[in-house]
């Protein structure tokens, strides 16, 4: 008996459909306001074009890891528009057996980052990647 998964992989490698895969390169860095740590909440990076947007939560240590393909996977390079929105839940645990937590910032932005057209802030993804992007709000 053939699964799901089967089928959309067979038709994956066939050429008949699937989603497209943007070439991405590691990207990683610190999320801060004013200089301090910002923690839970979700970046996303919108490329020019017609290239797919990649997005990380940031963790305790301000820390955030994009992924466009897959989470933690990398972002394309380039410059990108970003927008900063406060994620209130989380999902932890496995698939299918997830708990949810819900998180109360503990520092709040302004809300002209949850708008990438607002935000006013650009982040440069070097076409080699990087471990060390810096987004720093004020």
């Amino acid at each position: 008996m053939i699964n799901r998964f089967t089928i959309v992989m067979i038709c994956f490698f066939a050429g008949c459909g699937g989603p497209k895969l943007e070439s991405v390169v590691p990207a990683s860095g610190v999320l801060t306001y004013k200089g301090k740590p910002l923690v839970g909440y979700k970046i996303t990076v919108f490329p020019n074009g017609d290239l797919q947007s990649a997005s990380a939560i940031s963790e305790e240590d301000g820390r955030f890891k994009l992924g466009c393909n897959v989470p933690g996977d990398g972002s394309p390079p380039g410059t990108h528009r970003i927008n900063v929105v406060f994620v209130s839940e989380v999902a932890e645990g496995e698939s299918g057996k997830e708990t949810f937590r819900t998180l109360i910032p503990k520092i709040k932005v302004p809300k002209k980052y949850e708008a990438p057209e607002t935000s006013g802030i650009e982040l440069v993804v070097p076409p080699s990647g990087s471990t060390e992007l810096k987004i720093e709000l004020d």
